[in-house]
């Protein structure tokens, strides 16, 4: 017989499994919270959010218990089964798993590409490519290596509602792909995918009299339609990812041994590794944000989680916002990338409005030299690229710092750029003491938005940083540069 959510969640609340709560009681937390309005703001869509600073509550909610198609979030709790596997000795990180044909997907954007067939990977790098590259080939071998079922009563376990089951977009493409033929359910799903995202028909002669064409537009919007007008996997509400957050959180603080403690330091540690998603960006360098995206069709949520305190993993606030589309034939209906399209346009538009309502009133930062900050030097690329290349080639090792360092000290810095011009920067570091180290870079251009990064370095002394942005405006930008959360220097960028 199988169990609904509901009566799994019953039985295990009888047998005693939950002797204390995983997820602690956040409604109260929540409600009192205003409203956010954001669907108002954009037509055809609908957004559901959580903009929370845990040390002031300030904040805003919206739409908290509606189910969202959130695309590859749900990759989080796959992370969090297998954090949990780790710690109760049912598997290792360091576990070598081979990446085949049974995986591969053949995305134009994928880590996992067929020049890595027949690699075997550990378990920890799988875990780095789900997350950090958002990796669907990982995805699915991670799921299998844990167990579909392990990660979906895991995430019932942590959450008690609100989330869908949880599928590897592999056996996405394929159902999506069954909505326009059911024949496609007897083809393997790599192979499913592998059509889906790039045509490619090797071995559908064996399920098909006629293999099929290449998917046209119409094609991949009727697909995507069909799949979502009835899904109800990968889906989550914003409640229930704020509870699964704040249960890591509350066992890091009181239970610091257990094992939900240990998968919410691995987890929120992984999380960090990631760039800054762009509802973020106006966010200062005095806040260090680990997150997950997740996009298609007519789909885009972000999840970013805020630190105060990266080192200790614990967070100090939450930006969620799953945004969707209700009609997907529509002429301005979101493409499935990260780059370009309505929803990534709305979700820039609300940075200044996410940074005010958490941090309003808030000092701006002053200026604190930093020690650990040796040379810097802000040029065009190629300026930085002559002292960069030898560090580079020799693999990036800590004896040659000091020598990018001079490089860099004999240039002065390059204060005019020509429009679309890279502004590029060259840093050392040194003194960091081998543990984590933060840089981020906060470029303001002269329309008052800001594009920034975060660049971590870890377990290392010294260390070396090339980073780039285009100045597509003209006038004076503003640059910010924070080390370890101090805003460390600063400069007036002119674009002519």
């Amino acid at each position: 017989m199988r169990l609904s959510k509901a009566s799994l969640g019953a039985l295990l609340i009888l047998l005693g499994v939950w002797a204390s709560p995983i997820y602690p009681q956040t409604t109260p937390l929540l409600d009192a919270l205003p409203d956010c309005a954001f669907s108002e703001q954009i037509i055809g869509a609908s957004v559901g959010a959580v903009l929370i600073n845990l040390q002031t509550g300030a904040g805003c909610i919206e739409n908290l218990d509606v189910p969202f198609q959130v695309a590859s979030v749900p990759k989080i709790f796959v992370a969090g089964a297998t954090y949990e596997k780790v710690a109760r000795g049912l598997a290792s990180l360091s576990t070598p798993i081979t990446f085949d044909e049974n995986y591969y997907m053949a995305g134009r954007t994928d880590c996992l590409n067929a020049s890595r067939l027949g690699e075997s990977l550990p378990v920890n790098e799988l875990l780095r490519l789900m997350i950090a590259c958002s990796d669907n080939a990982a995805t699915g071998m991670l799921m299998d290596f844990i167990g579909w079922q392990y990660i979906n009563e895991y995430a019932l376990r942590m959450v008690g509602s609100g989330i869908g089951d949880i599928l590897p977009y592999a056996e996405v493409d394929k159902r999506k792909l069954v909505t326009l033929d059911a024949q496609w359910a007897s083809v393997p799903r790599a192979m499913t995918s592998r059509y889906y995202r790039s045509g490619r028909t090797e071995g559908l002669e064996a399920f098909f009299d006629l293999v099929p064409s290449r998917l046209a537009r119409p094609g991949f919007i009727s697909s995507n339609a069909n799949y979502f007008a009835t899904a109800t996997t990968n889906t989550l509400t914003p409640r229930a990812l704020f509870t699964y957050f704040m249960g890591l959180q509350n066992a890091m603080q009181n239970a610091p041994f257990s094992e939900t403690s240990i998968v919410g330091n691995f987890l929120f540690g992984l999380l960090l590794d990631t760039q800054r998603l762009q509802s973020v960006q106006s966010i200062d360098g005095t806040v260090v944000i680990g997150g997950k995206n997740g996009f298609d069709r007519g789909v885009v949520a972000e999840v970013s989680v805020l630190f105060n305190s990266p080192q200790t993993r614990l967070p100090t606030g939450f930006v969620f916002l799953f945004t969707q589309q209700s009609n997907l034939t529509a002429p301005n209906t979101q493409p499935p990338n990260y780059n370009s399209g309505i929803l990534n346009d709305f979700l820039d538009s609300l940075a200044p409005v996410v940074n005010t309502t958490l941090f309003a009133g808030k000092s701006p930062p002053l200026l604190e030299p930093s020690f650990s900050l040796s040379s810097i030097l802000i040029h065009n690329q190629s300026t930085i690229t002559t002292c960069w290349q030898p560090y580079r080639t020799n693999s990036f090792i800590e004896a040659d710092v000091a020598v990018l360092s001079r490089c860099f000290r004999g240039y002065a810095h390059q204060e005019r750029f020509s429009l679309n011009e890279q502004a590029s920067i060259g840093m050392t570091l040194t003194g960091l003491g081998n543990g984590d180290a933060w840089t981020t870079f906060v470029f303001t251009d002269p329309n008052r938005r800001a594009y920034s990064y975060q660049v971590r370095s870890r377990f290392v002394n010294d260390d070396g940083i090339f980073w780039f942005h285009p100045l597509d405006v003209r006038g004076d930008w503003q640059l910010d540069i924070y080390v370890n959360q101090r805003l460390a220097s600063r400069h007036i960028l002119r674009v002519n």
